[in-house]
């Protein structure tokens, strides 16, 4: 799927800039604009990722309960502090992405009930 996107295209520059234009919700030239819309649905999306390492913490908890052995424990702790690192940063970009595709709505999109 990461293939298909038209993200690929792009130099990483470009997305880096248009990175920043979602996350500070940041003026998007109209011809980026439907990128930029594409990258804030991308990251929205993003919130799997926290119940993913979750899962992969919790099978590494049961490996070293039925298997106790120092390295086990070494992964435990390591992927708990990732996970507690990446989750509140992956809860603010998905934020404000949100904000951005709330502020920056899709031509066609009437949101006013009208």
């Amino acid at each position: 799927m990461a293939w298909r996107s038209p993200l690929v295209a792009l130099t990483s520059g470009q997305r880096k800039a248009l990175m920043h234009g979602v996350r500070e919700n940041d003026d998007v030239p109209p011809d980026r604009l439907p990128l930029a819309r594409h990258l804030a649905e991308t990251v929205a999306g993003q919130r799997i990722l926290i119940v993913i390492n979750l899962g992969i913490l919790l099978i590494w908890t049961g490996q070293l309960i039925a298997s106790p052995s120092w390295w086990r424990l070494g992964l435990v702790v390591l992927n708990g502090a990732v996970t507690a690192v990446s989750a509140p940063w992956i809860l603010r970009n998905e934020r404000r992405a949100r904000r951005f595709l709330a502020d920056h709505p899709a031509p066609g999109d009437d949101t006013s009930g009208a």
